[in-house]
């Protein structure tokens, strides 16, 4: 890991440049552990939005079951509203 480091490019933390070059190793381990977090932190948040698909997606389909059904007894009841006044 402390080889990918080495071959980094320069880079901006809170304006401040570092160059991962002249870094200690420890420095070195700092960076690579702040990759490791990014990368997890990207990893939950493609799971939360996954979670808000997946939330959205059952709360649309409840909602047009529910409409479905509302639907559907409105049909049944004009229908017996009919039958009454056919008889």
């Amino acid at each position: 890991m402390t080889e990918e480091v080495e071959t980094q490019k320069p880079f901006v933390i809170e304006g401040v440049q570092i160059n991962p070059d002249e870094l200690s190793d420890q420095g070195k381990y700092f960076i690579t552990r702040l990759h490791e977090i990014a990368n997890e932190k990207q990893a939950l948040l493609r799971g939360v939005q996954e979670k808000d698909i997946l939330d959205r997606a059952f709360r649309n389909s409840l909602i047009q079951d529910y409409q479905k059904d509302q639907k559907i007894q409105e049909e049944e009841e004009e229908e017996q509203i009919k039958e009454e006044e056919n008889i």
